[in-house]
């Protein structure tokens, strides 16, 4: 797979090396439940060195979790999206502050 991208020779970067990231994926949705791990090597084709993985419910933060435990270049960023905060439980902020604290 091509490039989409490329990194200038600069005095600042010789080797013309840069990292692509994708700032804002849902690789934890059911959508990709078929294919996650093609659409991750996919990405890394193409240049993608790492992926955030936005969670927005705590279902799908221990679903992202499980992902970046699986693929090192995929990190968790997450949170209860408004749309969710009718649904939050006793305990679940609580559950955030220590997944928030695991190493992905």
């Amino acid at each position: 797979m091509e490039r989409f991208f490329a990194c200038p020779h600069e005095p600042w970067n010789p080797e013309g090396e840069c990292m692509l990231v994708d700032s804002h994926a849902h690789l934890e949705m059911k959508d990709f439940d078929r294919d996650r791990d093609r659409v991750i090597a996919r990405a890394q084709e193409a240049g993608v060195t790492q992926i955030v993985t936005v969670a927005t419910t705590i279902p799908d933060i221990y679903k992202a979790l499980e992902i970046a435990r699986k693929h090192a270049c995929v990190h968790v960023a997450l949170g209860i999206h408004p749309h969710e905060v009718k649904d939050i439980r006793p305990g679940d902020y609580e559950e955030m502050r220590r997944l928030v604290r695991q190493e992905k």
